[in-house]
Formats: structure tokens, sequence, C-alpha cells
């Protein structure tokens, strides 16, 4: 990967202001693998329903990490004004500070998005089923989830 070294701060480094770094390509690279995870445990629940529950989890870590990387607001790795998404520095005290260095760094959290075609949705019907309960019990992670449906029913979601 080696995006380590394109940051304001050597990531390995304590931060020179003590708190920690919430990292938009590290969370990025997180949903991607949660969102790849998924897709095989779709394509295996296809002919072993057994893995319809693991498709469940890891629509979960889809769902959280998307809620993490995509929290509107001062402190949120998204800025809405810019369009872009920040590294931000937690500080001891409790504060926040984004880091408006533009990088690919936050390009790469655009990266971890996945189009659901509906012929896919229709071989796993149990699964859909735990999206929608899921969805249901937890509206507020649903709608950050910047999840939507397009041409010719395409569900996309980041």
């Amino acid at each position: 990967m080696g995006l380590d070294n394109i940051g304001v701060f050597d990531r390995s480094a304590p931060l020179p202001t003590g708190g920690h770094l919430e990292q938009a390509d590290g969370t990025a690279w997180m949903a991607l693998f949660s969102q790849n995870m998924l897709g095989l445990a779709v394509e295996i629940a296809v002919h072993d329903p057994s893995y319809d529950e693991m498709a469940a989890k890891f629509m979960d870590h889809v769902i959280w990490i998307s809620h993490a990387v995509s929290r509107v607001g001062p402190d949120g790795l998204w800025d809405e004004e810019d369009g872009f998404f920040y590294d931000v520095v937690r500080l001891p005290d409790g504060s926040a500070q984004r880091l408006k260095v533009r990088s690919l760094v936050g390009l790469l959290p655009l990266c971890a998005t996945t189009v659901i075609e509906p012929w896919e949705r229709e071989r796993v019907p149990k699964t859909i089923a735990l999206w929608e309960e899921r969805s249901r019990r937890n509206p507020e992670l649903r709608a950050e989830l910047f999840y939507g449906r397009g041409y010719a029913d395409r569900v996309s979601w980041r």
C-alpha cells in the first residue's frame, strides 16, 4: 500500500500533540476489505445458505465502517463543504481537528463503493432480508451509507 509516507505526520510515531489520528485511507481499506468479503460470502451463500449469516456479518462491518468514515459534522472525516475526506486528529482533551490536506488519502474512501445488480439480490433473498432487518433497526446508519438506487434498479453503497 505504501500510503503511510504521504501524510502530514509520521504515522508510525506518536503525534506531537498527543491523541490519535483517524485515517481516511486506512478506514477505506477496511471498508473495501469488508465489501470484498461480503461479496465472497454472498457468492458462497448462493450455493450454501448457511453463509447468509456470514454475509450479514460482513454487511454489518461495511455499515459500521461507512458510518465511521462518512460521519458528517465538524469532527468527521467527510467535509461536506469541500466534498472531500480528510484525516482527523483526535486530541487528548476530546476535541478534533481535520487535516485539510488534499492528497490521495482523501480519495481512497471513494474506492470502497459497491454496485449490486438486481439479479445479484435475487440470488440471496435471506441475505437481503437480513439487510432490511438491520436497516429497520438502525436507520441512522443507513442514512450515512451513501446508499441509493440507480439506473436499472442497481443499488450502490459506500
